[in-house]
């Protein structure tokens, strides 16, 4: 699933990071979202991480705000309902 150029890029994240996750998107247009925290494993340090594909989710919001009026552009709908006037 990651090719070497992604292990390499999340391994350079995860060393940078203080947060404890973040949005990836891998060589593959993979989505994932990485949950992480740094730790002492035999008197080295690590990363204990968590990866998830969140490539589903994202589609769905991507095509769920083109749906939306206005292409997602966040403007109020105006909804006419009878006799409230």
């Amino acid at each position: 699933m990651l090719t070497h150029e992604d292990r390499q890029r999340l391994t350079q994240i995860i060393c940078g990071q203080q947060v404890n996750f973040v949005d990836v998107l891998t060589s593959n247009h993979t989505n994932l979202q990485i949950s992480f925290v740094h730790s002492r494993y035999r008197n080295e340090n690590v990363a204990i991480c968590v990866l998830v594909d969140v490539s589903a989710r994202v589609k769905m919001e991507e095509s769920l705000q083109e749906m939306a009026p206005g292409g997602g552009a966040g403007q109020p709908v105006e909804i006419d309902v009878p006799g409230d006037r």
